[in-house]
């Protein structure tokens, strides 16, 4: 039976098929850190931040290698849905190309050295998401032919009914004592200077709106008489 254990052991290695089964995903000598920031509130990197809708995040992965050095690392990210990939992908402070989304490729990291990847994104529009708070999962996938490894960080967005915060209108100038006291006084001061100063004459206001009313009246008796004197004259004709 041992025998026949160690034959499979060889078949296997032969096939280069026993090494990443051993070291897939449980590798020492690959670690993974992911961790997240709200570049909004300026925050720390984090295994979870609070944001709301539509601000900023900002999403770093620490990759490290073991005792032995690392080649051909495909670090590919996964982003949830209501969070939108908006790109500044940087390596260790240095601008990169490449899409993080579809994967780029590392192409050696040393024994015991650490490369820092990070990237932004930005969370989707209030009507995306539901009344309170929206948990969003980010995750990472770190691997080569030898071994893999995953790590989350979470954005926690809350939704409230309210809204952003908005400033109340208090009056006219947004200031209490200009709107409740000061301007009052001076329309009121005003008009009564206009009274005195003769620029507004309200007799002669008064006595115009009194003359176009009496004229309406006027018109409406005339055309209330020809009416009736109408109707008499049709009751007349058909006796």
């Amino acid at each position: 039976m041992i025998n026949k254990t160690k034959n499979l052991i060889m078949i296997l290695i032969g096939l280069g098929l026993f090494l990443p089964v051993l070291s897939y995903g449980t590798s020492p000598t690959l670690t993974v850190n992911k961790l997240v920031r709200n570049v909004n509130s300026n925050t720390f990197y984090l295994d979870s931040v609070s944001a709301n809708p539509s601000e900023t995040v900002s999403f770093s992965i620490q990759i490290r290698a073991g005792d032995t050095p690392l080649q051909n690392l495909v670090v590919k990210d996964t982003l949830p849905p209501k969070i939108n990939y908006l790109g500044n992908l940087k390596i260790d402070g240095v601008n990169a190309l490449g899409d993080i989304i579809s994967g780029i490729t590392i192409s050696n990291l040393p024994a015991n050295q650490t490369t820092t990847i990070t990237f932004d994104a930005k969370i989707g529009e209030a009507s995306q998401f539901n009344l309170g708070q929206n948990n969003l999962i980010n995750s990472v996938l770190v691997y080569n032919n030898l071994s893999a490894q995953t790590d989350t960080a979470k954005v926690v967005v809350t939704k409230t009914t309210g809204g952003p915060a908005t400033s109340v209108s208090t009056g006219l100038t947004n200031n209490l004592f200009l709107d409740s006291f000061f301007l009052p006084l001076t329309i009121t001061l005003a008009i009564i200077w206009a009274f005195k100063s003769h620029i507004i004459r309200f007799e002669e206001w008064l006595d115009t709106r009194k003359r176009i009313y009496r004229e309406y009246r006027a018109r409406k008796l005339l055309q209330m008489k020809i009416a009736k004197i109408k109707m008499e004259e049709f009751l007349r004709k058909i006796k």
